[in-house]
C-alpha cells in the first residue's frame, strides 16, 4: 500500500479483527510461527518502521491492551492481564532445559553506538500499584555487561546487597536493618 502526499485518511495496510464471544479456550487474532531445523538464523517475526522524513512521530511497535474494571490480582495471587508477555521454553517441549541469552535486548543496529542511542532504555509512565520493576527473589540485577557488579535480594538470609561476582560487598538485613561490609557487621553509633 502506498499513500499519496495529500492523503488525509488513516490507512491501515493490514487489519485483522477477532471478535471472541467464547468463554472457553484461547483465541488469537494474529499468529506466526517459524520452525528452525538447521543452523540458519531464524526470526518468528520482524516489524520495521523507517523514518525517511526525520520529523514527526514514529513507533516501531505499539501494543494496546485495553481492559474493563480492576484486575483480580489480589484474589488470584497474581496477574492475568498482561500488556506484553515473553514466554520462553523448549522447542516442542522436548530435550534439555533451554537457555535464552537475552529475554529482551535493546541494541543499536550492528551493535554500533554510532547508529543510535536512546534517551530512556525503559520508561514507565503509568502509576505502578506494587512495583514498576519486579523479579524473582535470588536473581541479581547487573550494573555492567559482565554481570560481576550486581545487586540482589537473598531470600535465604533476608538480605539485600551489592555483589562483586558471588562475593557480597555490602549487605543490609531487610528485617533488622543490620549493615554488613564484606560479610562483617558494621557497628553504627548514633550521636
Amino acid at each position: 500500500m502506498t499513500t499519496d502526499a495529500d492523503t488525509r485518511s488513516l490507512e491501515w495496510a493490514n487489519l485483522t479483527i477477532l471478535n471472541n464471544h467464547s468463554a472457553y479456550d484461547a483465541s488469537v487474532a494474529l499468529y506466526a510461527q517459524a520452525n528452525k531445523f538447521d543452523t540458519g538464523p531464524t526470526w518468528g517475526g520482524v516489524l520495521e518502521a523507517h523514518d525517511h522524513a526525520g520529523t514527526g512521530a514514529l513507533w516501531g511497535l505499539e501494543i494496546d491492551a485495553f481492559m474493563t474494571g480492576p484486575p483480580r490480582f489480589d484474589e488470584l495471587g497474581g496477574g492475568n492481564r498482561i500488556g506484553l508477555g515473553i514466554v520462553l521454553g523448549r522447542a516442542q517441549g522436548e530435550g534439555p532445559k533451554a537457555t535464552i541469552d537475552y529475554g529482551m535486548w535493546i541494541l543499536p543496529a550492528a551493535l554500533k553506538d554510532s547508529e543510535a542511542d536512546v534517551n530512556f532504555g525503559v520508561m514507565v509512565s503509568a502509576h505502578c500499584r506494587y512495583a514498576c520493576y519486579a523479579m524473582r527473589a535470588g536473581n541479581k540485577r547487573a550494573w555492567e555487561e559482565s554481570a560481576q557488579i550486581a545487586s540482589k535480594f537473598d531470600p535465604e538470609t533476608g538480605t539485600w546487597g551489592l555483589y562483586n561476582g558471588d562475593k557480597p560487598v555490602l549487605q543490609i538485613n531487610m528485617t533488622t536493618g543490620e549493615l554488613m561490609i564484606n560479610g562483617r557487621p558494621v557497628v553504627v553509633t548514633y550521636k
